[in-house]
Parts: C-alpha cells; structure tokens; sequence
C-alpha cells in the first residue's frame, strides 16, 4: 500500500482516505461522539448521564433495561440493541440484544452469556417499531447495587452519546482531529472542551477513571474543528475521549477521530 503522497496512477493517494477505504492493512477508523445538556454551570466527561464510571478491571455482566415498555419486542421504540464491547482480555466483541421494556435484560442470561465485559464501547439501535429512536432513556448498567450506568440511549435518539473509547488489544490510536460546538438558550455560555486520555506518561488511571487532558478550546456558543499534528500513540487499554466545563445551561457536542492500527 502507497503511503501518503506517494503518485500512483496520476494522483496523490491519501492515506487517511486509504484508511476509510479499508485499503490499509491492520487499519481501521476510530472515533468518539458526545453530548450532554445541562441545566446549570456544570464540568466533567461529555457523556450524558452524570458520573462516568467503568466496569470493573475483572470485568462484569450488564444488564439493559428501558423507562418505556414501549422498547422491547413489538413496541414502537427500539426493539433491539447492538451492543460494542472488549472482553476481559480487550478484544472488541460485539452482540444484538433484544429489549424488554421495563424489565431488565441480562448479559448473564443471554445465549451464550456475557459475563466479563471490560468496557461498552457505545451501543445503538437494531431494530425497531413505528417511531424509529427510543420510546424512553435505555440504559446499560451494572447488575444490582449502584447500577452504575455504562451506556445510554436518550428517550427520542438511537445512539449512544459517549465520547469515551477504550483501545482495545493489540492495536494503539493515533488521533487525527477533533469538533465540538456549545450552544445555550438564554445568555451566551463560555465552554471549554478537551481531548484527554486515562494516561500521562507511563501511567494509566482507568480504574477509577481519570482524564488527563491533551489539547483543548474555549468558545462561547460557536463551535471549533482543528486537524491535528500527530500526537503520541495510544496504546491498548487506555480511554480517550472529551471533557467539558461549561459556565450555564447549555448542549454540547463533540467528536474526536482517527486510526487504529495494529502493533
């Protein structure tokens, strides 16, 4: 495979391009989108529901349960789910669960069960009924105790909006750029969003998760895309994804991208 700028049959080939076209042995897109709508001033990782938190490092069954009956079979919201995980030993895993409304379904009890999820990727609708997105908020979570939600699909949406990534095994991400956008209602509100990992240096703190960040931007209700210079490579079982702080109510938005490649 040509590398980037390399003239082939008259044209430049683009590397990233390759990337997305699947031409690039080893190579696939990677990338996190997030939102969240606060009520006030507010701070933390852009996901939508409060504390962000991860499986345990042994990891765990989950379970996935709507506040509509109207997410299950026959219902008019999402019927089913499809599910993005690694496993305990960081291989990414993926599975459709179908819904049962009100009542939790368990990864446990599915055929054949999951019972070491290491990390959700994301997850996002299958299939579904007459109106097409979810009837209520759908959570991921842990089985009994907190339910420490993992994964969240807002009443109305059909994805999750978690901008946090694990990278999985035997692969490291390199970044290649980022949006993000602040809007509010009322009075103009000044945000600042970042691109942060679990690790600094040699150090990763997944577990509790901190985010130490990379880069950032402040606006006030406007948005911001850059390219980026390369930055270090992300090695296997670090989270990456964007932080926010944002001084009233308002939605925010943002995605970062890039590669895996294998090691």
């Amino acid at each position: 495979m040509s590398e980037k700028g390399e003239y082939v049959t008259g044209r430049y080939r683009d590397f990233l391009l390759d990337v997305s076209r699947g031409f690039v042995d080893g190579a696939e897109p990677f990338y996190g989108y997030g939102r969240i709508t606060t009520t006030g001033a507010a701070s933390g990782v852009l996901w939508p529901d409060g504390t962000f938190e991860t499986p345990v490092i042994g990891g765990e069954p989950f379970e996935i349960v709507s506040t509509s009956a109207q997410d299950g079979v026959n219902g008019t919201g999402i019927q089913s789910v499809h599910v993005h995980y690694l496993d305990l030993n960081l291989d990414a895993q993926e599975r459709i669960v179908t819904l049962n409304g009100l009542t939790a379904v368990s990864s446990a009890t599915l055929n054949p069960p999951i019972p070491d999820c290491r990390f959700v990727q994301c997850m996002h609708i299958e299939t579904f009924g007459s109106g097409k997105a979810a009837a209520g908020d759908i959570y991921l979570r842990r089985i009994g105790g907190d339910a420490q939600n993992f994964a969240m699909i807002a009443l109305g949406k059909v994805r999750c909006a978690s901008s946090v990534r694990m990278v999985p095994r035997g692969k490291r991400l390199i970044i290649t750029g980022a949006v993000a956008s602040s809007t509010s209602g009322t009075a103009a509100a000044s945000c600042r969003v970042e691109l942060a990992a679990s690790m600094i240096d040699s150090h990763n703190y997944v577990y509790p998760s901190v985010f130490i960040p990379m880069a950032g931007i402040g606006f006030q209700d406007n948005g911001f895309g850059m390219n980026m210079a390369p930055l270090a490579a992300v090695p296997e079982g670090v989270l990456v994804g964007l932080t926010f702080t944002i001084d009233k109510a308002g939605t925010i938005s943002g995605s970062w991208f890039g590669f895996l490649e294998t090691v």
